[in-house]
C-alpha cells in the first residue's frame, strides 16, 4: 500500500502529535510505501494524495485543516484524519454544514461527540504506545541512585514535569510547590522558548533541564510524584503521553480535573491520578500520589507502539 502522510515533519519525538505520528510511520514504513508532506507544502500533498491508496493527516483539526481534509478527500478515496484532542470550534462548525468525506482516527469518545461523518466513512478509537522495554518502574534503591546522578537528595521527595513551555501550560505552578518538603525538576524539551518563565521557575528553585533526553525514562523513574500542571484540554492531546510513561514507571501523577485525566487514561490504576481543582491543592494532592511510588507499573496494561500501530495499520488497510 502507499500512504501519504501529512504532519507537522519535524522529526522529533518532543510534543506528543509528533510522538504518534513518528512512531506510526516508522512502524508502517516496515510493511508499505510511506511519503510524507509537510503541513504547508500544498504541492506536496496534492502530489502524495494523487499517488496514494491512503492518506493520514496527523493535525489539530482547525478551521484551516479541515481544507487540508477536504482537499484529500477529492484526491485520495481512503482519508484518515487522526484526531487527538477536541476539534477547534471552527472545525466543528463547518464539519456540521459539510462532513468531510475522510474517516477520522480518534484518542476520547468526548473530542468526537459533535464531529458529523460523511455516509460510508468512519470513525474509530485508537490507543497511544509506549516504549514498552524502556519505560518500566525501578527498585527504591536505584531510584536514589537516579536522584545522586542528577544532584538530587535521595532524603528529599522529588516532583517532575516533563513537557514544553509555551502559555497554557501551566508550568508556572511548580512556584507554588513546597521547597521544605519537596525538590522540583522541570524537563522542558524547548520546543518553545520562554525565558520570562524560565526566571520564574529558576527564582522558585526549580531545577530545569532543557532538550530532548534519551534517558527520559530515568526522570520518571526518581521521581516520587509527577505533576501535569495543564489546566485546558486546549494545550494538551487527550491522553497525555507524559502522564502514561510516569504511571508505567510506577510514579504516580497529579492533574487538573479539567483535563480529564481519569476518563481519557483507562488503563490507570485506581487512584493513580490524584485530581485537584485549584493550585493550594497541589501540596497535600503531591504528598499523596509520592506516597504511591511502586515498584510495579501503575497501568492496568501498557501497549506497545509496535502494537498501538499494527491496529491502526489494520483499520485503514480495510477501507
Amino acid at each position: 500500500m502507499r500512504i501519504h502522510v501529512i504532519c507537522t515533519k519535524n522529526g522529533l519525538l518532543n510534543e506528543g502529535m509528533n510522538n504518534i505520528e513518528a512512531h506510526f510511520t516508522k512502524r508502517m514504513s516496515e510493511k508499505h510505501e510511506v511519503t510524507s508532506s509537510s503541513l504547508k507544502d500544498i504541492s506536496g500533498q496534492i502530489k502524495g494524495e494523487r499517488k496514494a491508496d491512503c492518506v493520514l493527516l496527523y493535525s489539530r483539526a482547525t478551521a484551516k485543516t479541515y481544507w487540508l481534509a477536504r482537499l484529500a478527500g477529492f484526491l485520495c478515496k481512503n482519508v484518515w484524519f487522526v484526531v487527538v484532542q477536541r476539534p477547534e470550534s471552527g472545525f466543528r462548525k463547518l464539519v456540521r454544514k459539510h462532513p468531510l468525506t475522510c474517516s477520522y482516527l480518534y484518542l476520547s469518545e468526548k473530542d468526537m461527540e459533535d464531529v458529523r461523518i460523511a455516509s460510508g466513512k468512519k470513525k474509530v478509537q485508537f490507543h497511544v504506545g509506549l516504549h514498552v522495554e524502556k519505560f518500566v518502574p525501578v527498585s527504591k534503591e536505584r531510584a536514589a541512585e537516579l536522584k545522586k546522578k542528577y544532584g538530587f537528595s535521595p532524603d528529599k521527595k522529588l516532583v517532575v514535569h516533563v513537557g514544553h513551555a509555551s502559555q497554557g501550560r501551566g508550568v508556572e505552578d511548580m512556584t507554588a510547590i513546597d521547597r521544605n518538603v519537596f525538590e522540583t525538576l522541570f524537563v522542558d524539551s524547548g520546543i518553545f522558548d520562554n525565558p520570562v518563565q524560565k526566571q520564574v521557575l529558576e527564582d522558585a528553585g526549580v531545577r530545569i533541564i532543557r532538550g530532548f533526553l534519551e534517558n527520559v525514562e530515568e526522570i520518571y523513574q526518581m521521581a516520587d510524584a509527577y505533576l501535569f500542571p495543564t489546566k485546558s484540554g486546549d494545550y494538551v492531546i487527550s491522553v497525555p503521553l507524559s502522564v502514561m510513561e510516569s504511571l508505567a514507571c510506577g510514579t504516580a501523577a497529579v492533574a487538573y480535573e479539567a483535563i480529564q485525566s481519569k476518563e481519557s487514561i483507562t488503563e490507570a490504576l485506581p487512584d493513580a491520578i490524584v485530581e485537584v481543582t485549584k493550585t493550594d491543592e497541589l501540596n497535600d494532592a503531591l504528598t499523596k500520589a509520592a506516597a504511591m511510588k511502586s515498584e510495579s507499573s501503575l497501568l492496568n496494561r501498557c501497549m506497545s507502539w509496535a502494537d498501538s500501530a499494527d491496529y491502526v495499520e489494520k483499520i485503514i488497510t480495510e477501507m
